[in-house]
């Protein structure tokens, strides 16, 4: 049976699994380790997390202070089975924070490391076109044209990531292409760019950590298929620190 909230009385140990094994999916979790291990819980997380990028284990887990190791117990918070999302108003961190049963105080993923500064990427429009979960969302000819009509193509630098790690939207011939050899260089040149262009993915959830410590002019792309607009509506996957726009 589905619940909309987790009793954590006679619990002493919180072990959090992400159901998918996005980087978006596992940072909209990122808050947990903390305020648990402040109400004197003991932090594993679940080695049953399917990442979809190896390094995304360590990125937002390993580096994570407030996390005590990983186990193969089952997971008793996080997106798992019985917990159901559900919008109080409160945004997607302090909704996720009323469903577990915390004080909602967070608004925001956190992320642990520290990005380095690039100085050949500050003066550029970082364009990140590839998202695993977009696929039958976005038209490529709306994305295109969307660049093409609000930013010089001087200025674009274009992500691109190894294979398999996330899915590119479209090709975008003629543009610089920026080689990303890890999620640090990944959170390094969001830090230190321009202007950070992207869609609802990761990357997006990623940008909105990295603002805590840096105002990141960060503009998300999203369409106005059922997926982004009933996700819109809950505000799950969807912070106020960045700037949304509906092609």
């Amino acid at each position: 049976m589905l619940i909309r909230g987790i009793d954590n009385t006679m619990i002493d140990k919180k072990i959090i699994r992400s159901w998918f094994g996005g980087l978006g999916d596992n940072l909209q979790h990122s808050w947990m380790p903390a305020a648990f291990s402040k109400l004197g819980y003991s932090v594993y997380v679940s080695n049953e997390i399917p990442y979809r990028n190896p390094e995304i284990k360590q990125f937002v887990w390993g580096l994570n202070p407030f996390v005590d190791g990983f186990t193969d117990e089952p997971a008793n918070c996080g997106d798992i089975p019985g917990v159901l999302y559900h919008d109080y108003g409160l945004g997607c961190i302090g909704n996720w924070q009323k469903v577990h049963g915390i004080e909602p105080t967070e608004k925001y993923p956190i992320v642990y490391y520290l990005p380095s500064w690039i100085q050949n990427i500050s003066h550029k429009v970082l364009v990140d076109a590839t998202s695993t979960s977009g696929q039958n969302i976005y038209e490529s000819e709306k994305i295109r044209k969307y660049l093409q009509d609000h930013y010089n193509k001087e200025e674009i630098e274009v992500c691109v990531f190894s294979d398999g790690i996330s899915i590119p939207m479209l090709l975008l011939d003629g543009y610089t292409m920026r080689f990303v050899g890890s999620l640090n260089e990944y959170a390094d040149l969001i830090h230190s760019c321009k202007k950070y262009v992207t869609l609802h993915a990761g990357g997006m959830v990623l940008a909105s950590a990295l603002k805590r410590n840096k105002n990141i002019d960060c503009d998300c792309l999203v369409t106005f298929h059922p997926i982004h607009i009933n996700a819109f509506n809950s505000k799950h996957y969807f912070f106020d620190n960045i700037n949304y726009i509906w092609i």
